[in-house]
């Protein structure tokens, strides 16, 4: 995509950065994609998913050893 579409591939790369700083920013949706979560960027939406599994191993992992690993 970097090739293809510079501007659209620097605003996804911006909203990831963002919604790796707080996984709660999209909005959540509803029906079959019940859990899920969207953005947008551009004309395109961004679906994603939080597993609070794995976000809590990031902050456990954080929290013991000091380093900032971003989990998406």
């Amino acid at each position: 995509m970097a090739k293809r579409n510079k501007t659209l591939y620097t605003a996804v790369e911006k909203k990831m950065l963002q919604i790796t700083e707080n996984p709660y920013l999209g909005k959540l949706l509803k029906k079959v994609l019940k859990g899920k979560r969207r953005v947008h960027i551009g004309h395109f939406v961004l679906i994603y998913e939080i597993d609070e599994k794995e976000l809590m191993k990031y902050i456990n992992n954080e929290e013991e050893s000091g380093t900032c690993n971003k989990v998406i």
